[in-house]
């Protein structure tokens, strides 16, 4: 018979491990593993050499090369590092959205990568630039660099072709803040709204269902997103005209009391400012007359009112900085009086806020004379303090003072205002002190004007108020860069008239650079800034000028 067939004999498949002690896998055997000593080990009588530490294998990312020159990387890494968290000081909620996700997708997306870029080459120049008191010197300073000006092309280029369909959520609603940041500091736009009202179309259909993302990462989307375009959404309601449009879907109630939560947690100057901030734009749209409010509302806002004065009594006996207090403080008493004045339709109010005036005026006094805050009107020399000559937020000086010269009709202070006004020599988006300097003159002289005769009795006293028949309201103002006039459109009432009486006048006008567009108009103000005294949102620049005024320019 022949042999019986036997299969070859084959090793039995086991795991292949690396994690053995160092004899067995001399050996080429399996390891129990066992501390300190292998069984095997053991078993076989022999010392077991333990086992080998696990290999760390240390590299350096090195990132891509997006960059053309080296100008473009210091300007990118200076953003990154430093300009996010300026730009990010003048809307609290947008820090996340700055410090993170946008450094984050410009990474792989172009265009983010370009637009963070133009302005990293727009705000470098200005972080360390000193104070400049000639008028050729702003005009060299606050020029945009031609890299800003590639940068931006190119960044809105790669923006034009925005298809939210196609796009990933988180990039098209980058593109829309981004545009809108670019807009503000290339174009000088107050409060852009085209892109703004493209991010919250996206917000409003995008659903959890439909974003494409986990459930974690879609709460992490909204909880970027959602605060930062409805702060956005707030201030074009506050400042742009015309907004929001009838087809936008928004209500021009659109969250009235939008921020103000964030007064009970104040602890520190930059809370506090972005709290004032909020807390005027409430006050500024609460009072109009076209936009309907309920009495919870009101009351919210009166009680936010006081309770931010308590804070701000607080920051002050914690931080003792002076300058900085003094700051708010002024804020906050132009706020109040705006609350119960603004929304009355009645200039003859505004004469129960004296002792309110005089404050604000003493106040801007000790602010202006100090070192810390960059202003000196005694020193003509370039040397001022450090603080001002960086970017830094802000709600401005001429907005208080401009309230006080063309709404308080006490002679001294007025006059003292319009003084210190002039005095300021500063631009502060879209006017300059000087500007508004002439606007005020005109206020107060068209006031100044008796409608029937009035005796040098009724007109004595140097700190008298004035019983003066004429109040003006100022309705509408045109800057006009070409013929080199300012006109404005105003309404002149009387205590007893039932008619007031509509005006159109003009007075002389001297462009300047830091207002001027690249085609060399002027930046319009909107009729609601011009509503609300000049208050048109936290500054992040304001640069000393030079006098422009038109008596003087010859």
């Amino acid at each position: 018979m022949p042999a019986a067939s036997r299969p070859a004999r084959r090793r039995r498949w086991h795991q292949k491990t690396f994690s053995g002690c160092l004899r067995c896998k001399q050996r080429h055997v399996k390891c129990g593993e066992e501390k300190p000593a292998c069984q095997k080990c053991i078993n076989l009588g022999v010392s077991c050499p333990g086992y080998k530490l696990p290999l760390t294998r240390l590299f350096e990312l090195k990132p891509s090369k997006h960059f053309d020159c080296k100008e473009d990387e210091l300007n990118y890494d200076f953003f990154v590092r430093d300009g996010v968290e300026t730009v990010a000081s003048a809307q609290s909620t947008s820090l996340r959205f700055w410090t993170r996700l946008a450094p984050q997708l410009a990474e792989n997306d172009a265009g983010i990568r370009h637009g963070l870029i133009a302005l990293g080459a727009i705000l470098r120049p200005l972080h360390n630039a000193p104070i400049e008191r000639r008028l050729d010197r702003p005009r060299q300073a606050l020029q945009m660099p031609p890299s800003a000006a590639r940068h931006a092309r190119q960044a809105l280029n790669c923006m034009k072709v925005l298809d939210c369909g196609v796009l990933p959520v988180e990039v098209s609603l980058t593109y829309c803040i981004l545009s809108r940041e670019l807009a503000i500091w290339t174009e000088k736009e107050p409060s852009p709204v085209d892109h703004l009202l493209i991010a919250h179309g996206i917000l409003q259909s995008k659903s959890v269902h439909n974003l494409g993302v986990s459930w974690m990462a879609h709460n992490d989307l909204l909880a970027t997103f959602v605060p930062l375009v409805d702060q956005l959404l707030v201030h074009a309601c506050s400042y742009s005209d015309d907004f929001p449009p009838v087809d936008s879907g928004l209500l021009s109630n659109y969250q009235l009391v939008n921020g103000l939560e964030r007064i009970q947690t104040v602890s520190t100057w930059a809370d506090a400012l972005d709290s004032i901030a909020s807390l005027l734009k409430s006050v500024f749209r609460v009072t109009c007359p076209f936009i309907v409010s309920t009495d919870a509302e009101l009351g919210y806002i009166l009680c936010s009112l006081n309770m931010f004065e308590e804070k701000l009594q607080k920051i002050r006996a914690e931080s003792g900085l002076a300058g900085d207090y003094l700051h708010l403080q002024v804020h906050h008493r132009v706020a109040h009086i705006m609350f119960h004045t603004l929304g009355q339709d009645d200039e003859w109010k505004y004469d129960k806020f004296q002792p309110d005036f005089y404050f604000i005026v003493e106040q801007m006094k000790m602010m202006l004379a100090s070192r810390c805050w960059g202003y000196s009107k005694w020193n003509d020399d370039d040397t001022v303090g450090h603080h001002a000559a960086r970017l830094s937020p802000t709600l401005g000086w001429i907005a208080p003072l401009w309230f006080v010269a063309t709404k308080c009709r006490d002679s001294y202070l007025r006059q003292q205002a319009l003084r210190l006004l002039h005095d300021l020599r500063r631009a502060e988006r879209g006017w300059t002190s000087c500007m508004a300097a002439a606007i005020a003159r005109f206020v107060i002289e068209e006031e100044q004007k008796p409608v029937s005769p009035v005796s040098d009795a009724d007109m004595s006293g140097s700190s008298a108020i004035y019983h003066l028949e004429r109040r003006v309201e100022l309705n509408e103002v045109e800057f006009c860069s070409k013929e080199r006039k300012v006109f404005l459109a105003y309404t002149v009432s009387g205590k007893y008239d039932t008619v007031a009486e509509k005006c159109i006048d003009s007075i002389p006008y001297t462009p300047h650079p830091t207002v001027e567009k690249d085609n060399g108009e002027t930046c319009p103000m909107s009729r609601k800034v011009l509503r609300h005294c000049g208050y048109s949102g936290i500054l992040l620049y304001s640069p000393h000028i030079d006098c422009h005024c038109a008596d003087l320019a010859g």
